[in-house]
């Protein structure tokens, strides 16, 4: 990875989010974002190999951040 990528991360991580926080919010747009899927009426409204592929990848940015998995349903939100 280049090292400016990695520096703009490593600030971010510290002076904009915390790593804890941001995985929370990822967290829980995967979920809305899930419902929103599950819910239309039309598979012409969304590409499913991108939903697919956009989860994975936040999973794997979640697990990075922080492997705790939160219960969002009995979170505030």
């Amino acid at each position: 990875m280049e090292t400016i990528v990695k520096q703009r991360l490593e600030e971010f991580l510290t002076k904009k989010i915390k790593p804890k926080e941001l995985a929370k919010s990822l967290r829980r747009f995967e979920h809305e974002t899930i419902k929103m899927v599950l819910n239309a009426e039309s598979e012409d409204t969304y590409c499913k190999d991108w939903i697919a592929d956009g989860h994975y990848f936040l999973t794997e940015l979640c697990e990075i951040l922080d492997p705790k998995l939160e219960d969002t349903a009995t979170e505030d939100k």
